[in-house]
């Protein structure tokens, strides 16, 4: 996309840093947008050499913008992000295994990507999701949601059911996409033709039909009950920090 690279390119050139890696994220990552919905674009960024060996250092580790009604930056500072993938941050995970790339240096996201498997905690993972399905349940629940706004919360409630299936089952971090999710949680094929309908009607709201699906939210409470109760057995991996700490000092050539 022509207006992500120029904003890119926008932001290195007023801050003297050097983008190493962008990448969509949210709902045009997952394939759960609609044609309006916005780029939300996330990207990582290297600072002049001198800002990291500064005793007068100002923290400016992440940045946020609106550059246009439908795209928005998002970037994280190198050590900031690194510091993030120690913690095995979900969002850091999302952006790392994102199907759609603007820009990468140096196979920047390969080498965390094969880190990240073996290393990240699943039930640092598993927890986040948990919250994001209760949060968005309780939402849907307690208060009275616009339809646009309604499948929206009811399909990042079923993205982080199966995300949470997906790790419980395989003991593995999950796939981004949404599609390939729903192929691996069994339990759901039998409301595969409701998630679909929530996905047209993304582009094609029907207020009519937009609120019945009672039961489907039952089935995600129930499913929500059983895997809280399952996240606390979860592995905790030990990460090495001493192999991230390589590779900051060979993207810093230092």
């Amino acid at each position: 996309m022509n207006q992500v690279k120029a904003a890119l390119q926008g932001y290195e050139e007023n801050t003297q840093s050097k983008v190493i890696y962008a990448c969509e994220s949210g709902s045009r990552a997952y394939g759960t947008n609609a044609a309006w919905s916005d780029f939300d674009v996330r990207f990582i960024y290297v600072q002049p050499i001198r800002h990291y060996l500064n005793v007068n250092k100002k923290k400016n580790d992440s940045v946020s913008a609106r550059v246009s009604p439908n795209l928005e930056l998002n970037g994280w500072d190198l050590f900031k992000t690194m510091d993030l993938f120690t913690k095995s941050n979900p969002s850091l995970y999302e952006a790392l295994f994102s199907p759609v790339i603007y820009l990468e240096e140096k196979d920047f996201s390969k080498e965390l990507q094969r880190l990240a498997k073996s290393t990240f905690s699943l039930k640092t993972m598993s927890y986040h999701y948990l919250r994001m399905v209760k949060s968005n349940l309780k939402m849907i629940r307690e208060k009275e949601l616009q339809p646009n706004r309604y499948i929206k919360t009811l399909l990042q409630a079923i993205r982080g059911i199966m995300m949470m299936n997906f790790i419980n089952k395989h003991q593995e971090l999950p796939p981004i996409e949404f599609k390939t999710l729903i192929g691996e949680c069994q339990y759901l094929e039998q409301h595969r033709e409701e998630i679909n309908q929530l996905l047209q009607m993304k582009n094609n709201l029907n207020s009519d039909i937009v609120y019945e699906y009672q039961d489907f939210i039952l089935l995600m409470e129930k499913e929500m009950e059983q895997y809280e109760g399952e996240v606390e057995y979860l592995p905790v991996r030990q990460m090495d920090k001493q192999l991230v700490n390589n590779l900051i000092w060979e993207i810093l050539e230092v």
